[in-house]
């Protein structure tokens, strides 16, 4: 009897030794747990707008090789689009200026785990997209990538020189932001993924919407970070 009580203490000891050197749970810098253990609450405040609970550039399992490098620069280009990609970029945003806290904020389009979902179906192109594809269509539709002259070719004319799904540019973003799905489920929805979606009853029509008083709002409020390059419509 003696015996076994003195194995019952152990165990119990054990036991409760495991529980009480548990991780410690991940906060932001002013003291919230993460959200789901991956992102910062939205209900945080901006105390914590440069918190990044994932972050490449501190990650040491990252190592020297080319998918590494192009891990960390694609976090570079998604936090300094502006400055990494300035041939792409003509005003002065960058990813993370909508994507906040590098892709890693609830309710402000966050990208964890997303990269699980592509290949995926886009109706707005009305064709099979990937990853990169999508990161594509932010440089067009979200950053105004108009493109610049190549400072490679010389000739008179030039060469403009616009993003494409094999730009390095993109490859590297896309590297970060698939970085950012280890370990998800592929073709699994994460739960805060569409949390953004604009309810149907106070969409505008089509039929309805003034260019014009569009273009006079965006030289107003916009422009100090977009800069300002006609779109091409």
């Amino acid at each position: 009897m003696f015996r076994r009580t003195i194995v019952a203490l152990s165990l119990l000891t054990a036991v409760a030794g495991v529980s009480c050197h548990r991780a410690p749970v991940r906060k932001t810098s002013n003291g919230v747990p993460l959200l789901a253990g991956a992102l910062i609450p939205a209900s945080t405040t901006m105390v914590t707008a440069w918190d990044v609970p994932e972050n490449p550039l501190t990650d040491t399992s990252l190592d020297d090789s080319r998918l590494s490098k192009d891990i960390r620069w694609g976090y570079k280009l998604f936090t300094s689009t502006a400055v990494e990609a300035k041939a792409f970029v003509p005003g002065k945003m960058t990813c993370a200026n909508c994507h906040l806290n590098a892709g890693q904020r609830e309710r402000s389009l966050p990208l964890v785990a997303i990269a699980a979902m592509f290949p995926e179906y886009n109706r707005r192109s009305g064709r099979l997209y990937s990853l990169n594809d999508r990161i594509v269509d932010c440089f067009w539709r979200s950053e105004n990538a108009t493109g610049t002259l190549d400072p490679e070719n010389n000739s008179a004319a030039g060469v403009e020189k616009l993003p494409s799904p094999t730009s390095k540019e993109v490859l590297a973003i896309a590297a970060y932001i698939t970085w950012l799905a280890k370990g998800s489920t592929v073709g699994k929805n994460p739960s805060w993924r569409g949390q953004n979606t604009i309810v149907a009853s106070s969409l505008i029509p089509v039929s309805k919407i003034d260019r014009k008083q569009g273009e006079a709002i965006f030289l107003e409020r916009c422009t100090s970070c977009h800069g300002w390059r006609r779109p091409r419509w």
